[in-house]
């Protein structure tokens, strides 16, 4: 194939016009462009996935110690029901106190004396409740609801700033801050 533009036809275009494909250079800009955006997207759903697990996450706590003190209050089983928070997990009881260690229960058990939610590994939670210096439990009592008032704090692991905090009035009222 000659290198030299038929005549009338110009010299460059007509080296335009042969030249098909991509340089190496082109290609090369186009896979670190699509690197790029590829790594802010992850980034942005990693954030809305943390910050999704810590708004169920308090959800969930809260659901689990309204359903404690409803138990409690219409007197089911003629018991007092109660919640224990742990840095990972949350267990809501019957009775006035859970008769085991939270650390030797395995993971994801229930039995009919208690029920276990783990809390997703990108949240984390902490508690002032203390009824006992080993415990943080949230016992209501009988007819009137009342238990040891106090705060759950549950944060994102990956945004330490964003942080659901949920407080215990002593009169057992539950309110998400």
């Amino acid at each position: 194939m000659s290198t030299e533009a038929p005549p009338g036809v110009g010299f460059i275009w007509y080296h335009k016009a042969m030249r098909r494909g991509f340089t190496l250079i082109e290609m090369m800009l186009v896979i670190a462009l699509i690197a790029m955006v590829t790594v802010i997207a992850v980034g942005g759903f990693s954030l809305f996935q943390h910050q999704s697990d810590l708004n169920a996450a308090a959800d969930t706590v809260i659901a689990i110690m309204e359903e404690a003190r409803s138990k409690t209050l219409s007197s089911r089983d003629q018991s007092q029901y109660g919640v224990r928070f742990n840095n990972d997990r949350v267990l809501l009881f019957v009775g006035s106190s859970l008769p085991v260690d939270v650390a030797t229960l395995p993971a994801a058990t229930s039995t009919d004396g208690f029920r276990e939610y783990i809390l997703p590994p990108s949240v984390e939670a902490s508690t002032t409740i203390a009824v006992d210096a080993k415990h943080e439990d949230a016992v209501f009592k009988r007819l009137t609801g009342e238990t040891a008032s106090g705060t759950i704090k549950l944060w994102s692991k990956g945004d330490t700033t964003k942080v659901k905090t949920i407080s215990i009035q002593s009169t057992g009222i539950i309110l998400l801050r």
